[in-house]
């Protein structure tokens, strides 16, 4: 990914996309944000068949670049709901070493955002991942589980959900790669999965 100092987080990738969104109002627009699992979710046929659900993924994004653009993706559009599936990245170190404390932070205040502009947030799990094929000196995922563990804990059930794809994605201990194109990213099987989980779970939370 070109991480180019004018347009770091790519606040110009949407930006003419979401002025034509923003002449109108929808009362059920949920915006997805993320990285490439957001994007890569959009050839799915949820998103073609819900024209009320906006894909805003950007492939390679940390949780620092989705709060830059937090703004102007998600709040300025004014969605009922903000699902965020992001962090896999920063566990890669796309932008360079993070702690899991700045990561968490990242998170916080993604989600003060959001509430404070009354958008209610579905908090999506980081899905288990057998190798970064672009950065091969992380040979550990424990932080998955950590962060994953944080997320859950900020959920409040109200304004705040927390989605568990994490173990939907495991076969035991292990992942389960029926799911999967390269041990982090999904394949067509593994996204028809996670819209079934997305529905039933947001059916729960939001009450439609």
């Amino acid at each position: 990914m070109d991480h180019s100092n004018h347009d770091w987080a790519y606040l110009e990738k949407f930006r003419l996309a979401n002025e034509k969104l923003k002449v109108y109002s929808d009362e059920n627009r949920i915006v997805f944000i993320g990285d490439s699992i957001i994007a890569g979710w959009n050839e799915h046929t949820l998103f073609k068949k819900k024209p009320h659900y906006i894909n805003r993924g950007i492939n390679g994004q940390t949780t620092a670049q989705i709060l830059h653009r937090f703004q102007l993706d998600v709040i300025d559009l004014k969605p009922k709901v903000a699902v965020v599936l992001v962090g896999t990245n920063d566990i890669a170190e796309n932008c360079g070493p993070i702690t899991l404390d700045e990561i968490k932070e990242n998170f916080r205040s993604i989600i003060d955002l959001a509430l404070q502009n009354n958008i209610k947030v579905i908090l999506c799990s980081i899905l288990p991942v057998s190798k970064y094929y672009w950065n091969p000196k992380i040979t550990s995922f424990e932080k998955i589980s950590v962060l994953n563990a944080f997320l859950k804990s900020c959920s409040n059930n109200k304004t705040i959900s927390y989605l568990d794809f994490y173990h939907q994605f495991k076969n035991g201990d292990f992942i389960n790669t029926n799911y999967f194109t390269d041990g982090v990213h999904p394949n067509l099987i593994g996204y028809t999965l996670m819209s079934s989980v997305f529905m039933n779970h947001s059916t729960e939370f939001l009450q439609i």
